[in-house]
């Protein structure tokens, strides 16, 4: 793999490049992956997962874009909280600690286990089901949730801290003071929950990504990734992010609000990206515009680049999946109101099933 970039320097810390963990199937990989890109097919995904930020493959072509939309911006108390509180822990680490944590994580790759439920769900002919879990309030209801998600039939399942969580819900409204450690603390116990109540799914987190550390962590407490590294926040550490995610085993999608950020992410080698997750695209007040506008971006991507896109509405899952998405992040909102109809959760998952297979 080619050294990467230092990580983002607001975090501090120096940390080497990751380094491919001994049997990784290089040789496979590269054997397999067809040049040109495309849509995702099966195996597709997985496939440049594996190979993470690896610039061997044939650079994209341009293709057109779309006009830049909007996104609502990461509310920047809680990610600056998210930022001091891991510098905290790195200095309290020690930079040698940091360093050996990283290489420990590198040691035993995860196995891509979301890259392979979305291979497997294009395998099926759709896009991959993936739930976004209402806030939970403690780790019991955390394994809940998961277990009962899990059991309808998702392809994947996120966890959101609650600090984005609490920042969502404010939305416009300042966040309220929160305690950095409790927050993080609780975070990592509901994931774990979720991981052990639901072991055959891909258990992901979506928080603020800033710093390979927590990768790390999210490798040890059994996740299969996480959501929440942007472009925007991680300027030209984004690549590096993503290449230890990579490394690792785990999928790291980086969130893109345009074409232009896309495209700027398949020059970095990064094979992966979220769109309308983490950062809500919108075009002013008109209604499902959000919907739309990331259908769009979506549709103006590189060739090979596979995505994941968050919805709210069937109809926004349709439009993601006509546009070639991989990946619907169905997201808590939707699954809350669906639940206000009086359907359970296997009848929700259904219903949305039944939007991203485009059938009339």
């Amino acid at each position: 793999m080619r050294p990467l970039a230092r990580p983002p320097a607001a975090v501090g810390a120096s940390i080497p490049p990751p380094r491919r963990a001994p049997g990784a199937r290089r040789g496979a990989v590269a054997a397999a992956a067809a040049p040109g890109g495309g849509r995702p097919t099966r195996l597709g995904v997985a496939i440049r997962c594996a190979r993470g930020n690896d610039r061997e493959t044939n650079r994209p072509q341009r293709r057109e874009t779309v006009p830049a939309p909007t996104a609502s911006p990461p509310s920047p108390a809680p990610r600056s909280q998210k930022q001091l509180h891991l510098q905290r822990e790195l200095e309290a680490m020690g930079q040698d600690a940091v360093e050996q944590r990283l290489q420990d994580a590198l040691e035993v790759p995860a196995g891509h286990a979301l890259a392979a439920a979305v291979d497997a769900a294009l395998a099926r002919g759709a896009p991959a089901l993936v739930a976004e879990l209402p806030p939970a309030r403690s780790p019991t209801a955390a394994a809940a949730l998961a277990a009962t998600y899990a059991a309808a039939g998702v392809d994947a399942i996120v966890v959101t801290a609650p600090a984005v969580a609490a920042a969502a819900a404010a939305g416009a409204a300042p966040p309220a003071p929160r305690d950095d450690d409790a927050d993080a603390a609780a975070a990592a116990a509901c994931l774990l929950a979720a991981v052990r109540a639901a072991p055959t799914v891909p258990v992901l987190l979506r928080d603020w990504i800033v710093h390979p550390l927590q990768l790390a962590d999210l490798k040890a407490a059994g996740a299969a990734g996480a959501l929440g590294a942007a472009a925007a926040v991680l300027g030209r550490g984004a690549p590096t992010l993503t290449g230890f995610g990579a490394a690792m085993g785990l999928d790291v999608p980086l969130e893109v609000v345009n074409a232009g950020e896309a495209e700027g992410a398949a020059d970095a080698g990064v094979p992966l990206v979220a769109v309308n997750v983490s950062l809500a695209l919108s075009l002013g007040a008109i209604p499902g515009a959000g919907d739309a506008v990331a259908s769009g971006v979506v549709a103006a991507l590189p060739p090979g680049m596979a995505a994941l896109v968050g919805v709210d509405s069937a109809a926004g899952a349709a439009g993601a999946a006509r546009a070639g998405a991989a990946a619907v992040v169905v997201k808590a909102a939707w699954w809350a109101a669906a639940s206000d109809r009086g359907l359970a959760v296997g009848d929700a998952v259904a219903e949305m099933r039944d939007a991203l297979s485009l059938d009339d």
